[in-house]
Parts: C-alpha cells; structure tokens; sequence
C-alpha cells in the first residue's frame, strides 16, 4: 500500500528537548529547568540547558530537512521565550528567534507547524498553580493571541498542546515529569478543567486572527486494530486510537467500554478496555500473580493500553467492587489492574471512570 499524494512527510520537535540557550536573550525559567536540575529526576543528570543547541543551529537545521526532503517541521514555541513570566510582557528577542525560523522554513518550501506547548509552562505561573489555577488558561489565550498575530499569514497549522495526558497525568499525577508533583482527585481534576479550557479559549483565538488556521491537539494512546471489518468495530478502533480525553470526568465512552469478568481464576482472561480492539490471552505466569491467587469471588481485569498517566481509575462509585491491585506489565507495555467484584459482569461508563482516583502508579490497593 502506497502513500497518497497529500500525504506530508515531516519531522518534529519539543523545544526544550533540542533549542538549549535557557538563559540567553531574556528567556524565563520553564518548570523544566528546574525539575531536571533536582538529581535523581532525569536519568544522567541530563538536562536541556544545551541540548542540540537549536536556538544557534537552527539554519543548520533547515538546511538539513530540506537534504532530506521533507516538506513540513512541526516545531514547539518556548512559552517563557516569548513570555518570560506569563504575563504578557513579550521579549522580542524570542520573537524574533522564532520569526527567522518561519521565514527560514518558508524560503525552503518547508510548511512550519507550530505547537504552541509542549510542556514547558513558565515557571512563574507554576508558582502561582500552574495548570491548577483557572487563571493559567486566560494567560494562555493571550500567548496564543500573541502567535497567531506573529504568525499571520506565514502558519496555518497549529497544535495547542502536546500530549495533555502526559503533562498533566504524569506532571500533576505521578510525579514523574516535571513540575514533579502527585495530586488528589480533586486537584488534578482542576488542571484538566483548566487545560480544556485553555485549548477552547487558545483554538479561539487563532481562529479570530486567521479564520483559515487549522487547530487541533497532539494527543497520545495506544495504537487500536478493529476486532473485525465491521463499520462499528473500525470506527470503535479510530476513536481509541485518536480519541483525545475532555478531562478526567468525561473521557471518551469509546476508549473506556468494555471490561471482562471472569467466574474463576482458571478462566481469567486479559483484553484490552478499548472497545473494537483485539482480545489478547495473558501469559501463563500472569495467570499466577499472587494478587489473583489471593483473591476470592469474581475477578475483573482492566487492561489498560493507554498511557499510564491516563489509567488512573477512579472505582469507588462502583458498589460492590473491590480493588485487588495494580501492576505494570512490562512486555506489552500495559497497566493492569485487578478488580474483585460481587456480581457476575458489569460495565463501567466513562463518567464513572473518574469520579475518584484511587490508583497511583506504583501503589497497589
């Protein structure tokens, strides 16, 4: 099977995963310089200080992609380059950083994509929540304002965010990213209301400074195979795969369906939550995990394809359910967790999903 002609072959990249430069040209401190600099955080003690010094190579960089023939780059804004403290006071500096890129790009035949975050929020609206504060969401609407007039005329598609499941999930959730912390329920449901709210507010406004922009999200998941050719079970498996969740209390019904009961532990059975998916058999050794020996009644199993930032379940509405335990199974690269339950089958609707998080990476109920 070929490529159709419009397909766009590309590269991408995160700003402070390749510009380096933090503190040149009035840049402001990202909540990832600061993470990565607590030892024991990033493997190596690595950091993005100077990374591929993209900040200074970048014709280098465009020279390189038109070698290669790729006919768009996808590249993230440094919000605090352009917005050091998020407050609307723009550095020029940074914005002219960027605007040499575009034009760079442009005069190669080179489509910029812009993403305007790719998890690097100033450190100063950290300080004051970060995605936890309503207000961070009105900050971004005027850095997004502030593109979309830098750019008029020169960029058309845009990505909002990258990877909300990540920054929040694993930033505000696990701990794991930065700015490293573990909320409850509650908090980390206000930063998913916050960033849906500023994807709304931010889509707004490059839609008002350019009614042709085209706007959309970065999401992440699990890639999904339709149980069969059936339009139902490939549109199911389209959903799981591109779905993007509206936060934690109202993810996609598609993705978060289908669950198994089993009448015994012989008969247990692992298979994928996202509805249209192939159902897979668990190893052997996995049927003998002693959270299931342990066990006693019916036994659900939820497994989990989507990131583990995403599986944190939320299972105390559900009457009669207990939670056995949780692990991460490292060769299919899936969360799954263990349910004891009182009746013989029951399905899980999203709403109910993420009532209440009551499972961390890590931690065992």
């Amino acid at each position: 099977m070929g490529f159709p002609k419009v397909f766009i072959w590309g590269a991408a990249s995160a700003s402070y995963q390749i510009e380096g430069a933090v503190s040149e040209d009035g840049r402001g401190e990202s909540i990832w310089d600061v993470f990565s600099h607590i030892p024991g955080k990033v493997k190596w003690g690595d950091t993005g200080d100077t990374a591929t010094d993209a900040y200074h190579r970048w014709r280098d960089d465009i020279a390189i992609m038109k070698e290669m023939g790729l006919q768009a780059y996808r590249f993230s804004i440094a919000w605090p380059r352009v917005d050091p403290k998020g407050d609307g006071h723009w550095n020029q500096a940074g914005l002219h950083y960027y605007s040499e890129l575009v034009d760079g790009l442009l005069e190669e035949g080179i489509q910029p994509w812009v993403t305007l975050f790719h998890w690097d929020l100033p450190q100063a609206l950290q300080r004051q929540g970060g995605w936890q504060n309503p207000e961070t969401a009105r900050r971004f609407e005027a850095y997004a304002e502030k593109m979309a007039e830098l750019f008029r005329g020169r960029v058309r598609r845009w990505f909002t965010f990258n990877e909300p499941q990540c920054f929040i999930g694993m930033g505000y959730g696990t701990g794991e990213h930065a700015p490293g912390l573990k909320l409850d329920g509650d908090s980390l449901s206000a930063c998913w209301e916050t960033f849906c709210q500023a994807h709304s507010l931010g889509q707004k406004a490059l839609h008002r400074a350019d009614g042709e922009n085209l706007v959309g999200v970065a999401s992440t998941g699990a890639v999904c195979y339709p149980a069969s050719q059936a339009p139902e079970d490939v549109e199911a498996a389209r959903q799981g795969t591109f779905a993007l969740p509206l936060g934690p209390r109202a993810f996609h019904s598609a993705i978060w369906e289908r669950i198994i009961t089993a009448a015994s532990v012989k008969n247990i059975k692992f298979r994928t939550i996202c509805n249209g998916c192939k159902p897979r058999s668990a190893p052997k050794n996995h049927e003998k995990r002693s959270a299931v020996q342990e066990s006693q009644g019916r036994v659900a199993v939820l497994d989990g394809r989507q990131p583990a930032c995403v599986l944190r379940l939320a299972l105390r509405s559900l009457p009669g359910a207990e939670i056995c335990g949780g692990q991460f199974f490292a060769p299919w690269r899936r969360w799954v967790f263990i349910i004891k339950v009182n009746t013989a089958s029951f399905l899980l609707k999203a709403e109910k999903f993420w009532q209440n998080i009551c499972i961390n990476k890590g931690q065992t109920a």
